[in-house]
């Protein structure tokens, strides 16, 4: 098991004991977005354990453009049986959109296994936080998952890392950490149909326009 780089732990802890402050000078959404940051690179350098997840989690991280939490229910009922691609919003193949989008965006952090909870104002939303850990099945193993996607998505993603972790050795749930760099291939395709991309704490199908960039900054490489 490899420890946590020196460096990345003490950002970790910078992070912690200056939050009030960045707060209240205005520079909370620079914080939350080193924090989902700081946990990614962590996810490359280290094998985190569940007490790490359960760190992570209490630091109480809104979504934003690179990190998003999923349900068990996005991909199971409650009998654990797997939810059909045919769900509207659930099942393989909306999961597959979310990791396209981060793709074809700045990449980022899906974290599978925990409840989303939206805070709105006046009815409209304003951040979603992480709420209890809601873990996946047995029966949804990390092979399924990278099956379902290598499948889904075209072309595949590169060096897209699914890190499964549980609560002891006896649990027969897991959470996922899904990291999805931003790709060098993009935009990838979900079902050989449609584009999608993400925008803050949203998946959305691209427009035209926006597939045409992606496409002419490839040519411009060259």
């Amino acid at each position: 098991m490899r420890r946590f780089a020196p460096e990345l732990t003490l950002a970790l802890d910078w992070s912690a004991r200056s939050q009030d402050e960045l707060i209240r000078i205005g520079q909370e959404a620079e914080l939350q977005h080193h924090y989902g940051n700081v946990y990614r690179t962590l996810l490359q350098e280290v094998d985190p354990t569940y007490q790490d997840f359960l760190s992570f989690l209490r630091q109480r991280i809104e979504e934003n453009q690179t990190l998003e939490y999923k349900p068990r229910g996005l991909l199971v009922y409650k009998d654990d049986s797997i939810v059909p691609d045919s769900a509207s919003g659930r099942g393989f193949l909306t999961l597959a959109k979310i990791v396209a989008s981060f793709a074809n965006a700045e990449g980022g952090l899906l974290v599978l296994g925990v409840k989303e909870r939206p805070e709105s104002f006046k009815g409209v939303k304003q951040r979603i936080l992480p709420g209890s850990v809601s873990a996946i099945p047995l029966n949804v193993t990390r092979e399924i998952i990278e099956n379902q996607l290598l499948a889904k998505i075209q072309y595949p993603i590169d060096n897209l890392l699914i890190v499964p972790l549980r609560s002891s050795t006896r649990s027969k749930h897991f959470v996922y950490l899904i990291d999805v760099p931003q790709s060098s291939r993009a935009p990838h395709r979900v079902n050989e149909r449609y584009y999608y991309q993400r925008y803050n704490f949203s998946t959305i199908e691209m427009k035209h326009y926006q597939i045409a960039d992606i496409f002419g900054k490839d040519l411009r490489q060259y």
